[in-house]
C-alpha cells in the first residue's frame, strides 16, 4: 500500500485490513507448526527409541519444526516492527489503538523463547548432540545441571505462585 499524502490523516479499514493481512497469515502459520508439533510428540507418545538409539528423522523433524518456528516469530517481529515505524508518520483517530494491538503482537511472540527451551530439552532427551551450549545438561558433582533446569516443564512438576509468592516473601 503506498504511504498516504500528507494531507490525508486517516486510513480506511480496508487499509488497515491490507496492513495486518502479513501479518496475521504469519501468526496463522506459526499456531499451525506448533499445533502439528503438539499433534506429532502426542502421537508419538512414548513409542519413540530410546535416546541411545533416537530415531533420526525424530530429530530431523524437531530441527525442521525450529527451524520454521524461528523463521515465523522473525518474520512477524519484523512485520510488526516495520507497521510500527510506518505508523509513526500517520495520524488516524485509532492509531494509538493499532500501535498497543502491534505492541500485544509483538509481546506474545515471546512464546517463541519457551517454545525453543522445550525443543531443545526433547531434542537433547532424543540424544541430539547439536544443541546450543547454554541448553545443554552439565554435570555437577552428582548431579546433572543445565542453566535452564527451572525453565519449561509439565504443568504437574510446575512451582506454584504460591510456592513462588513464598520464595519472593523470605
Amino acid at each position: 500500500m503506498p504511504p498516504l499524502p500528507p494531507d490525508q490523516n486517516s486510513y480506511s479499514t480496508a487499509e488497515v485490513t491490507a496492513l495486518l493481512a502479513p501479518l496475521l497469515e504469519e501468526n496463522r502459520k506459526l499456531k499451525l507448526y506448533s499445533r502439528q508439533l503438539a499433534q506429532h510428540i502426542e502421537d508419538a507418545g512414548g513409542s519413540a527409541s530410546s535416546p541411545a538409539d533416537p530415531p533420526a528423522d525424530a530429530l530431523a523433524e524437531l530441527r525442521e519444526v525450529s527451524r520454521h518456528i524461528d523463521k515465523a516469530i522473525n518474520d512477524i517481529i519484523t512485520r510488526a516492527q516495520k507497521m510500527d515505524r510506518m505508523l509513526a508518520s500517520y495520524l488516524f483517530p485509532e492509531k494509538q489503538k493499532l500501535i498497543d494491538e502491534l505492541t500485544r503482537i509483538m509481546e506474545a511472540c515471546n512464546v517463541h523463547d519457551i517454545t525453543t527451551q522445550r525443543l531443545y530439552k526433547v531434542r537433547g532427551l532424543l540424544g541430539d548432540k547439536d544443541i546450543p551450549e547454554n541448553y545443554k545438561p552439565r554435570v555437577t558433582g552428582n548431579a546433572t545441571a543445565c542453566p535452564l533446569e527451572s525453565g519449561p516443564q509439565m504443568p504437574a512438576d510446575a512451582i506454584t505462585q504460591a510456592e513462588i509468592d513464598r520464595l519472593m516473601q523470605s
